[in-house]
């Protein structure tokens, strides 16, 4: 009888822990895979919202040189108004010469002496700061060379309101030359031949 109750005993099943390791290995695993897929999404996330917003830029860009082609029709250009607002190469007078346009606007980063020369007293150049800002940190996100210049002498050699009244200036006779059928002047592009030395 010994025996048999002890048969009995041994045959018990002994309560098996695999369910709950299998459980916790799972677990584990769906945490693992969560969290993969977590960064998988984010990085998915990044790229194309990389991809929307120079898509964005893209069509903002395309719209706003349309805004003033058909500005341009019906109230004639009022470049007063117009270059607070838009970047230096937007000319709804000169709207085909605004890839030139852009690209010698860009090339006045390249030489300090575009930010160091002062503008020429007798040239009578206008320039309210508050009114360009908007202008400017568009073109400080669109130009690289510009950014770092800015970083480089101000303040240390030029204060800022000096630093964009000199750069302003240039982008104007840039832009000038274009509205009055002249952009392949030289006076226009230059950074330190762009209105000479002089003032303020």
């Amino acid at each position: 009888r010994r025996r048999s109750r002890q048969s009995r005993h041994l045959k018990r099943p002994i309560p098996s822990a695999a369910p709950h390791t299998r459980a916790t290995m799972w677990s584990g695993l769906l945490s693992g895979a969560s969290e993969a897929l977590a960064k998988a999404a984010q990085a998915t996330s990044s790229l194309a919202s990389g991809d929307i917003v120079e898509k964005v830029k893209s069509s903002a860009a395309k719209e706003h040189q349309a805004f003033l082609a058909e500005k341009a029709k019906y109230s004639g250009p009022d470049d007063a108004v117009e270059q607070d607002t838009a970047l230096p190469w937007e000319m709804s007078g000169a709207a085909a010469a605004a890839d030139e346009a852009r690209e010698r606007v860009l090339k006045l980063s390249a030489d300090d002496r575009t930010f160091t020369t002062p503008v020429p007293d007798d040239v009578g150049f206008e320039f309210d700061f508050e009114r360009r800002v908007d202008v400017a940190m568009r073109l400080l996100a669109i130009d690289s060379r510009l950014a770092a210049a800015r970083f480089r002498l101000v303040p240390r050699t030029v204060e800022e309101p000096l630093f964009w009244r000199r750069y302003f200036y240039r982008t104007n006779l840039i832009r000038q030359s274009y509205l009055d059928g002249d952009g392949g002047g030289d006076g226009a592009g230059g950074g330190a031949g762009a209105g000479g030395g002089g003032g303020e």
